[in-house]
């Protein structure tokens, strides 16, 4: 990161290379995004409390509530993620739906949602994520937030909050066999996913 300023309901950062926006095309679903286009290669991504513009190594987020600011960090997260991605497959583990997958582009691994189709935008994949969740987290969002302990913020969604929402978007879309099975394509088999988490 080269440079960070930030106002009322307003951050920019700038990177040291410009952002591939196939970095964010392919993981668009997974961010959530309620509006996208690219025009004159600035794209826009857009949601009910922000939006956030990438203009070659600049990143622009304009938001209306505390929490807006969250939408830059999951864009920083999705970018950082393609860059340095090692083909742990986290990503693809812990999404619930199996909308996620790590493919070989150019010899390098890429995390890209494969099955848009099937993405509920939980957003487990970018939160069990060790290059968005613990580099971005402990490194980039510090220097957004000028505080070393950033990761501590209280509009930051936490891993238990994230699968807890995802565990009620799978349940009320109902499980059914995952992919590859003779059942209609659309859901996974979520059943032992979240067992884990107490009930409630």
């Amino acid at each position: 990161i080269l440079e960070v300023s930030r106002g009322d309901g307003y951050a920019r950062v700038v990177l040291g290379s410009s952002v591939p926006l196939e970095a964010v095309e392919k993981q668009l679903t997974a961010l959530g995004v309620e509006g996208y286009e690219v025009s004159d290669g600035v794209a826009r991504l857009r949601w009910s409390d922000a939006e956030v513009v990438i203009d070659g190594s600049r990143i622009e987020c304009r938001y209306s509530s505390e929490e807006g600011i969250e939408r830059l960090i999951d864009v920083l997260r999705a970018v950082y993620r393609w860059w340095l991605c090692v083909g742990c497959r986290a990503c693809e583990a812990n999404c619930p739906m199996n909308a996620f997958s790590v493919v070989e582009v150019d010899g390098r691994p890429r995390p890209m949602v494969t099955e848009p189709e099937l993405c509920i935008k939980c957003g487990m994949c970018l939160r069990n994520c060790p290059v968005a969740e613990v580099f971005v987290e402990h490194v980039v969002a510090p220097l957004v937030f000028d505080d070393p302990e950033a990761w501590r913020r209280p509009t930051r969604e936490h891993n238990i909050e994230v699968m807890k929402k995802a565990k009620k978007l799978v349940q009320q879309l109902g499980a059914a066999p995952a992919r590859g099975s003779e059942a209609p394509k659309g859901y996974a088999d979520a059943s032992g996913f979240f067992s884990m988490l107490e009930e409630g």
